[in-house]
């Protein structure tokens, strides 16, 4: 972690509802709220499950499923094919749901263990949860094919405050060991480098505008006159 000032990077912000957009000459303080990553993590949890019931609920659902659950009778070849594909149809929206649902309680407590390894160990660094996710011109278009399915805008922005370089090799959000969390937090924290396609860089203080790209193209362009 380096303290800068004025320093120039960019960053990519998705222009989402309810995420305000940000514009050339504003000024801003990072760091005093939760940012837009961490706010969209904790409405997502449960988002399947828009109107909440007893059975309504994923595991709930699953539970049914699996109670319910029958291999077809064997009657004519049509009607078992049939009620065969609608078995198969139903199993795999419940592994899709599954799928989605378990990845957000994941990121949700990966995120709250490394804001705990954070806080405990290094606690003047930026947060996860309320940083701004910078980059430089070297390193943007690594991070503009995570973007490219979103509609995005680059900004041009100086900063002042704390920044910390690191590896985003260690966001994993997959069911390891709960250790394996901390471990990877850890090694988050010190700035290990372990895979220069996915070098994060977190940032808390202030920014300034200086200036708006529509694409990356657009700032390509700028940089090469």
């Amino acid at each position: 972690m380096i303290v800068v000032k004025n320093h120039e990077c960019y960053h990519i912000q998705r222009l989402i509802h309810p995420n305000k957009e940000w514009f050339k000459g504003e000024v801003y303080t990072i760091g005093l709220e939760y940012n837009n990553f961490y706010k969209g993590i904790i409405n997502n949890l449960g988002y399947l499950n828009q109107n909440i019931n007893e059975n309504n609920l994923l595991v709930k659902k699953i539970d049914n499923y699996l109670e319910s659950y029958k291999l077809p009778e064997l009657k004519d070849n049509h009607t078992s094919y049939f009620e065969c594909t609608n078995k198969l149809r139903d199993l795999k929206c419940l592994v899709k749901d599954a799928q989605i649902s378990l990845r957000q309680y994941i990121k949700y407590i990966q995120e709250n263990i490394f804001e705990e390894v954070r806080f405990k160990h290094f606690k003047n660094f930026p947060s996860r949860q309320k940083c701004l996710y910078v980059t430089t011109y070297h390193d943007i278009n690594n991070w503009i094919e995570i973007f490219k399915n979103y509609q995005y805008k680059i900004l041009k922005i100086k900063i002042t405050g704390k920044l910390h370089k690191t590896s985003g090799i260690f966001i994993d959000t997959d069911t390891h060991p709960l250790v394996n969390f901390y471990e990877r937090a850890r090694k988050y924290w010190l700035g290990e480098i372990k895979n220069n396609d996915e070098i994060e860089y977190l940032f808390c203080g202030k920014l300034y505008i200086v200036e708006e790209y529509l694409s990356i193209d657009e700032l390509n362009k700028c940089n090469s006159t």
